[in-house]
C-alpha cells in the first residue's frame, strides 16, 4: 500500500466514525430537548395547580369565617336578614372561584343554585307580582343546601389538587 491509499482509507475511517458521532450526538440532542420540553409542561401545570389550590383554599377559608346564622324564630325578619346577607356572600366567593373548580365537583352546587335561584324568582314575582307563592322555609332550606354543596365542590376540588400531586 502506497501513502496515498493508507490516508484514503484513514480518512474514510475517520469520516465513518465522525458521521456516526454526529448522528448519535444529534440523537441524543432530540431526546434531551424532548425531556426539557416535558419538564417545562411540568412545570407549567404545577405552576397553574398552585394557583388553584391558593385561591379555593382561600375561598374555604372565606367560607368559614363568615359569621354563623343564629335562628331565633321569635324574629325571623332577623333571620332572614342573615341568611340572606350569607347566601350573597357565599354566592359570590363561589361565582368568584367556580372556573377553578373541577366540573364534576361542581355539578351538584350548581344543580341548587338553579334551584335556588328559580325560588327566589318566584317570591320576588309573588312579592311584587302576586305570583305563586313559595314558603319561605323551602327557600331558606335550599340556599343552606347550596352552601354545604358550594363548600363540598371546594373541598372536594383541593382534594383532588392534593391528589394528583
Amino acid at each position: 500500500m502506497d501513502l496515498i491509499e493508507t490516508l484514503k482509507a484513514v480518512g474514510s475511517t475517520a469520516g465513518f466514525g465522525a458521521l456516526l458521532t454526529s448522528l448519535f450526538n444529534f440523537y441524543t440532542l432530540r431526546k434531551q430537548q424532548g425531556r426539557m420540553l416535558e419538564i417545562e409542561a411540568f412545570r407549567k401545570n404545577s405552576a397553574v395547580d398552585t394557583f388553584r389550590y391558593t385561591k379555593l383554599f382561600e375561598a374555604s377559608a372565606e367560607i368559614q369565617a363568615l359569621p354563623p346564622v343564629t335562628y331565633d324564630l321569635s324574629n325571623i325578619k332577623k333571620v332572614v336578614a342573615q341568611t340572606t346577607e350569607r347566601h350573597g356572600l357565599v354566592q359570590a366567593i363561589y361565582k368568584r372561584v367556580q372556573p377553578l373548580i373541577g366540573a364534576s365537583c361542581r355539578t351538584d352546587a350548581d344543580r341548587v343554585a338553579v334551584e335556588e335561584a328559580a325560588l327566589s324568582k318566584k317570591l320576588v314575582e309573588h312579592l311584587y307580582g302576586g305570583g305563586e307563592e313559595v314558603p319561605l322555609k323551602e327557600l331558606l332550606l335550599k340556599r343552606q343546601e347550596f352552601e354545604q354543596m358550594a363548600s363540598l365542590a371546594i373541598s372536594s376540588s383541593l382534594t383532588a389538587l392534593t391528589i394528583s400531586q
